[in-house]
């Protein structure tokens, strides 16, 4: 049965400590992250858990890093994205959007919304590049018009609803990672997958706290 290591600031994290995705049953274990907790945190190993789900200022003290996959939200943000501009602009697909291309994600957030509009504009360090790349493989030639708005201007989910209820968005995104029995970050059309992933298990953006 897969594991998930939840770490947290909480004593005791108001998560249920089992879910039921589709048939597949996944265990969380809670571990609480406190001053001289942090190495033994570190020094959970493969066998303990699947995967460990971190907001991304405690991975920063826990100092974590491979063979751990940690879920920050991050990713499953990135395959919400088309739901999430429908709830914070619902005409975003009439209108240009402006997107920054200093980094993984920006690339990825326009992988993602490139089937969902061609009003897209780059910009930033790799807007070129990345430009030049999309034409070539995929025939895409991006907005040079002014752009509408920022995709940085949307507020982005820290909870994210399910039909078991509300939890954070890194314990969501380790949920269907571990049902997905797949990794982030090696393939891009694992964004898609998992934003499949997410529709068909009810896990959808909160659009009240995202502040």
């Amino acid at each position: 049965m897969p594991k998930i290591a939840n770490i947290s600031r909480e004593k005791r994290p108001d998560i249920a400590s089992c879910w039921q995705l589709g048939a597949e049953r996944i265990i969380i274990d809670s571990y609480c992250l406190r001053r001289g907790r942090a190495r033994k945190i570190a020094q959970l190993d493969d066998k303990r858990c699947d995967l460990i789900a971190i907001n991304h200022q405690l991975r920063q003290k826990a100092c974590l890093s491979w063979p751990f996959f940690v879920a920050e939200g991050k990713v499953l943000t990135l395959a919400l994205l088309p739901q999430l501009l429908d709830q914070q602009r619902p005409q975003w697909r009439k209108e240009n959007i402006s997107i920054s291309c200093n980094g993984l994600a920006g690339f990825l957030a326009v992988m993602r919304l490139m089937t969902e509009t061609d009003r897209i504009s780059l910009n930033g360090v790799q807007a070129t590049a990345i430009s030049s790349l999309l034409y070539h493989k995929y025939g895409m030639i991006v907005e040079q018009r002014p752009a509408d708005f920022s995709l940085r201007e949307l507020i982005l989910p820290r909870m994210i609803n399910t039909i078991q209820g509300e939890i954070p968005i890194e314990i969501a995104e380790a949920l269907l990672v571990v049902s997905q029995g797949g990794f982030p970050g090696k393939k891009i059309r694992f964004l898609r997958q998992l934003a499949a992933a997410a529709e068909r298990y009810g896990f959808s953006p909160s659009a009240v706290s995202a502040t």
